[in-house]
């Protein structure tokens, strides 16, 4: 970017905290899952892993509404740290134009130009891929 600078063009950055990750729905992972390469027997059983999980809340000993989990994964599991790297780098497939940073829970989109409303425009559509 310092090329860009040295030119006349105008630099924005896009800041993104993905500490949220696993908060999404279990077809975004598998799907990461898939972009990976990971098919065949170990893709369905990590389906199977997440399929079919429910939650209920007990409080003095009255039992909360069983509820179906869609999104994320089991605190602690094995799954968590695999999946989080397979996830986070799977979202580079979405980013058109931008430069892409990332350090483990943080990603920067970058990108330069002379026209601001170009920039604005490019930053945000590669925003609302990522979140779609």
């Amino acid at each position: 970017m310092n090329s860009s600078l040295d030119q006349g063009h105008q630099v924005l950055a896009l800041f993104i905290d993905y500490k949220k990750a696993f908060d999404t729905h279990h077809e975004v992972l598998l799907q990461a899952m898939d972009e990976c390469g990971i098919r065949g027997p170990t893709y369905r059983w990590y389906r199977s892993y997440l399929s079919g999980r429910t939650l209920q809340t007990y409080i003095s000993g009255v039992a909360g509404k069983e509820v179906v989990v869609q999104l994320g994964v089991p605190t602690g599991s094995v799954y968590g740290p695999v999946g989080y790297v397979m996830h986070v780098n799977s979202v580079i497939n979405v980013v058109k134009k931008c430069r892409v940073y990332m350090y483990a829970d943080h990603m920067c989109l970058m990108y330069s130009s002379k026209n601001i409303q170009e920039i604005r425009a490019v930053l945000q559509a590669d925003f609302e891929n990522i979140i779609r």
